[in-house]
């Protein structure tokens, strides 16, 4: 009869603890709801630079460069080459029928560092992107 008052003491014990550490826990508050944020397949990813465009022949990035060796041809086309060799670097090419969308091509991005998005592709195997739009050219520097 002892042993059965004791088991009931410890139980009460135990009870009251139990229920003493309960109080003393803050109030439950469930985690924020997961927002995701939205993806735009059409955007690129970071910028890459001018010799990683060789890796990403067929994607739609943006490269940065600096021009180094702007042309304009007698067709009007203008070429925003990154070496005086073309065939060794990238280029962004402006096309005679949009280039007057875009002023004066030659002295706007040459010399200079830039920004290009576009699909990426190859003419005589070096890595180039045609320019349709001003918006897809940026001047960082």
């Amino acid at each position: 009869m002892k042993t059965n008052r004791h088991i009931v003491s410890a139980i009460l014990l135990c009870l009251l603890l139990f229920m003493t550490g309960c109080s003393q826990q803050p109030p439950y508050t469930p985690p924020p709801a997961y927002t995701p944020s939205p993806y735009d397949p059409s955007a690129p990813a970071a910028c890459i630079s001018e010799k990683d465009a060789w890796n990403n022949i067929g994607r739609q990035k943006c490269v940065e460069y600096f021009v180094g060796n702007p042309f304009k041809s007698s067709k009007g086309n203008v070429f925003l080459n990154e070496l005086s060799d073309y065939k060794k670097g990238f280029t962004a090419v402006i096309m005679a029928n949009p280039a007057s969308s875009f002023g004066d091509p030659i002295s706007k991005y040459g010399y200079k560092t830039i920004r290009v998005t576009g699909m990426i592709r190859t003419y005589e195997g070096h890595p180039e992107i045609i320019v349709n739009n001003p918006a897809d050219i940026t001047v960082l520097k």
